[in-house]
């Protein structure tokens, strides 16, 4: 009897594998070095399997090559692999469906979850409790439970959340929405995070509005807009913290003041390091030496300076497909999910993170031909 393998039951593998790499990252748990090669290699593997027993357009194949490049380049200017894999898990999926995809992401990250705060409750890693800065609003206590900060778990539960409700999809009732509304509640008790606090009633205001028709128009119309702004303020924002004078500077003052210094903590990577085409490694020690600090909660500004004004920009112009394509076929409740992720991104380092970001899978819209129903 001949067992058949196929090319998702790979990609499958893959998103195991990346997600088993970099599940503990932002934990008091570390891979070790020879295991995370390993597993790097595998997943390596796994990638070229799944698109080599996969058919291809010529235009297809050639945007994922364009991709590849892109990645090499960055790889060879940072000596970053992450950036290929990012780019793997958008071009891996031609071989599998979001659905598949998501649910395998959902399921590792919740097996990982569930032994991080296992294992912080019983004492093996830090329960790690917290008083976390809220700005002009004082400071507030937040537990970590195994994470390396109380932000870092809130994120874990956010982002498990929202894959969730990408797997329920066209699905999501009236149940769905009061779970993931108890959920950000406990969320924010546990970890005090007012930014996915924040961005989960957002997310639970847009599900609600968009039962009606023009809640749906409104999304429809502002998605492009919402991003746009969001990437400018990332990166106009910290540059003026350091660059502007008079009412301008006034005005980056106020904004960094009421989102807890984020962007004086960006403008430190203006201050220090250079923006090159295709990135450099972002020694943070170096900020931790000359500021006493060093953690950058801004994703667009870490990363135009780890991976450059072409990878980057390269990133920033797959969301842009990706949005106006997922408006394009009213995948509105993918729409929302990845705009809140793209928000979040303003707020904390997430998307260059796999740890965290799950959206890559999205960049497939860049690939896909029109006619091409793989990925739904």
């Amino acid at each position: 009897m001949k067992v058949k393998i196929d090319s998702r039951i790979f990609a499958i593998f893959f998103f195991i594998l990346i997600e088993t790499m970099y599940g503990f990252e932002l934990t008091f748990i570390r891979i070790p070095n020879d295991i995370y090669t390993v597993l790097l290699y595998a997943s390596v593997f796994c990638f070229l399997c799944a698109i080599s027993m996969t058919k291809w357009t010529v235009s297809e194949a050639t945007r994922a090559i364009c991709m590849l490049v892109i990645a090499l380049a960055v790889y060879i200017s940072s000596k970053e692999s992450l950036y290929f894999l990012l780019m793997f898990a958008g071009i891996i999926m031609h071989c599998i469906n979001y659905k598949d995809a998501l649910i395998t992401i959902f399921i590792t990250r919740l097996f990982i979850l569930f032994w991080i705060i296992l294992l912080s409750l019983f004492n093996v890693i830090p329960i790690n409790e917290m008083s976390v800065s809220k700005g002009v609003s004082g400071f507030a206590v937040g537990y970590g439970l195994g994470f390396i900060h109380p932000n870092d778990l809130a994120q874990a539960i956010f982002i498990l959340c929202i894959i969730y409700l990408c797997i329920r999809r066209n699905k999501i009732d009236i149940k769905d929405k009061i779970l993931f509304f108890l959920v950000t509640v406990i969320n924010y008790s546990i970890t005090k995070s007012r930014t996915i606090f924040i961005i989960s009633i957002f997310i639970l205001f847009i599900l609600i509005i968009n039962n009606f028709n023009l809640g749906n128009k409104m999304l429809i119309y502002s998605a492009i807009p919402i991003y746009i702004v969001a990437v400018l303020i990332s990166l106009v924002i910290p540059y003026l913290y350091n660059e502007s004078t008079g009412i301008l500077r006034n005005i980056a003052f106020i904004a960094n003041g009421i989102l807890s210094g984020r962007f004086s903590n960006a403008s430190m990577l203006f201050q220090n390091f250079p923006v090159t085409l295709f990135g450099k490694i972002v020694n943070t020690d170096i900020l931790q030496s000359i500021y006493g600090y060093d953690v950058i909660d801004n994703g667009y500004v870490f990363l135009l300076f780890n991976y450059g004004i072409i990878g980057s920009l390269t990133i920033l112009i797959l969301y842009f497909y990706v949005i106006k394509k997922l408006i394009k076929r009213k995948e509105i409740v993918y729409l929302i999910m990845v705009l809140a992720f793209l928000l979040l991104g303003t707020m904390e380092n997430v998307i260059r993170s796999v740890a965290v970001n799950f959206t890559m899978i999205f960049w497939y819209e860049f690939i896909r031909d029109s006619k091409n129903n793989i990925g739904l």
